[in-house]
């Protein structure tokens, strides 16, 4: 018997249009950022300044039902920021 997967994929659907009705142009970032989700991995999203890194982990994070993290960790070469997704 095959698994029926059209609840999940009606999901991933809504978390899809809802992500890229406010982040254009990034639609590669989107379809990545959820494979890592359901693969129940961690995902590092990289840039440079400007192309919505931080919003699109808030949005996502608000899209799933998930904590937002964000914190700052002062090293010898600069400074490092971390944002995580926790789902409880």
């Amino acid at each position: 018997q095959r698994t029926d997967l059209t609840r999940l994929s009606a999901a991933v659907e809504q978390i899809k249009a809802a992500l890229s009705n406010i982040i254009v142009g990034q639609q590669q970032v989107i379809e990545l950022v959820i494979a890592g989700i359901l693969a129940d991995g961690h995902i590092l999203i990289e840039g440079v300044p400007g192309v919505a890194k931080t919003l699109t982990a808030k949005l996502v994070a608000r899209a799933i039902d998930a904590k937002y993290e964000f914190s700052a960790l002062p090293t010898p070469q600069g400074t490092v920021h971390h944002r995580r997704l926790l789902r409880y």
